[in-house]
């Protein structure tokens, strides 16, 4: 008997197989390098995909607890804030903010020029208080109130007439 057939009477599994240490070749540490830069990067994608998901759980837990915030304070207080048709009017040369429903006003504020304009009288009588619209509006807007003077500027000219045109 051989050598080789006394080993083979001894075997009592064949093809089976373990891991266990090999030198790597230049080629093997190539491949080994390019799927390990590809698993990195792999890595870092679902990170940031985890990052992401994180930041969006976070905001959406952040606006279930504003709501529970606001929906507590509503309790507490009574109220609710909710939309409320207004509309805007002219008064003395202030712009008021007026609820439909109530009547309430709940702003006030001067007037612009261009606001006062808007509403000046077509008329040629003098308002009640004798003062135009356009000087009240302009009387508020410089923080003065009703019964206050304006002061004097000496340094501005008046304003100058339109000349009549001669005829030919």
């Amino acid at each position: 008997m051989t050598a080789q057939t006394a080993q083979t009477e001894d075997i009592v599994k064949d093809n089976i197989t373990r891991e266990l240490a090999c030198e790597l070749n230049d080629r093997d540490v190539l491949t080994i390098a390019r799927a390990k830069a590809k698993a990195e990067a792999e890595l870092e994608e679902l990170q940031e995909e985890i990052d992401d998901e994180r930041t969006a759980q976070k905001a959406r837990l952040e606006a279930v607890e504003k709501r529970i915030e606001i929906m507590g304070a509503e309790i507490r207080t009574g109220e609710q804030r909710r939309p409320v048709p207004c509309y805007e009017r002219f008064v003395k040369g202030m712009i008021e903010v007026v609820r439909k429903d109530t009547s309430e006003v709940i702003d006030r504020r001067a007037a612009s020029l261009v606001e006062a304009q808007k509403v000046m009288p077509m008329t040629e009588e003098p308002p009640a208080d004798d003062a135009s619209t356009l000087d009240q509006a302009a009387h508020k807007q410089r923080g003065f109130a009703e019964d206050d003077e304006d002061p004097v500027d000496e340094d501005v000219a008046e304003p100058k007439k339109p000349r009549a045109r001669k005829k030919r």
